[in-house]
């Protein structure tokens, strides 16, 4: 189960609404340390192309990334996108997610992240072993934290 402070959640789903703007999909990543893997340390944005009907993440920026992400131990907890409707997620989610591992937990925000935070609101899904996304409820996949990301 992740440990998300409720500060990367509302700065997440800020950031989410902001760079949409109300009429684009973004995405963003949490991100932890592999010495703990249930804890979520921040939140990235990555350079990505947007439009209404989908985000696709620069190929340069995430190649930088995932050396980055080697030299501090650090790894991808979950991505996050949003979608301009209803929160689902599309077959290009399921084919296309950034990490391709077991475990690997996506979350689609609806309504290009405008709305209010709101878990139960949100498509979340959690990677299994077949290559298939099963949607799970929040509160057995997260625990919302008062503490202070590091």
């Amino acid at each position: 189960m992740l440990r998300l402070p409720a500060t990367i959640l509302h700065e997440t789903i800020r950031q989410l609404a902001t760079c949409g703007a109300g009429d684009c999909e973004c995405m963003m990543f949490w991100v932890g340390s592999v010495d703990d893997p249930e804890s979520v340390v921040e939140w990235v944005h990555p350079a990505h192309h947007r439009s209404p009907y989908g985000c696709e993440i620069d190929g340069e920026w995430l190649n930088r990334y995932w050396f980055e992400l080697a030299d501090n131990r650090h790894s991808l907890r979950a991505q996050i996108h949003t979608h301009p409707g209803l929160a689902f997620h599309s077959p290009t989610d399921d084919q296309w997610p950034v990490v391709s591992q077991p475990g690997f937990i996506s979350i689609v925000v609806p309504y290009f992240g405008a709305g209010p935070v709101d878990m139960n609101a949100y498509w979340v899904g959690i990677l299994h072993e077949n290559g298939r996304w099963l949607r799970a409820d929040p509160s057995s996949v997260m625990e919302i934290t008062h503490e202070k990301a590091t």
